[in-house]
């Protein structure tokens, strides 16, 4: 009886809410949904300091600690870091590298000789 009295007392609070939220004068609510890739200047409005680059139109992240702690071994390489990768804190001339295990949108980037993972976001 209990559970009953308050799934009719849930039940009334969601009718007036939604009855407190119908527009007035006939306006209509319009939802705009939009996904698409993050872009690097919308990365660094979140954060300013983001460690980022974009690498075939996607933009990948560092400083993620999951991703830091993967055991990946460099393999092929991708080229190198240039004024068109729009590299937030790497340094032009970076190597690129995809790792021999698969994990998905993960790079990894070699500057001497420490090497750097990061994450490619993507929307999904």
């Amino acid at each position: 009886m209990i559970i009953l009295g308050s799934v009719m007392v849930l039940t009334m609070g969601i009718m007036l809410f939604v009855a407190l939220n119908i527009p007035k004068d006939n306006h209509k609510i319009t939802i705009k949904v939009s996904t698409h890739n993050p872009t690097i200047e919308e990365i660094l409005a979140q954060n300013p300091n983001a460690d980022a680059f974009v690498f075939g139109n996607i933009v990948y992240k560092g400083g993620i600690n999951w991703v830091n702690e993967l055991n990946l071994t460099k393999g092929k390489h991708l080229g190198e870091i240039q004024v068109h990768n729009k590299a937030t804190k790497l340094l032009i001339g970076a190597e690129v590298y995809e790792p021999i295990e698969n994990h998905g949108l993960i790079l990894i980037v070699k500057i001497n000789e420490e090497e750097l993972r990061y994450l490619g976001l993507v929307e999904g």
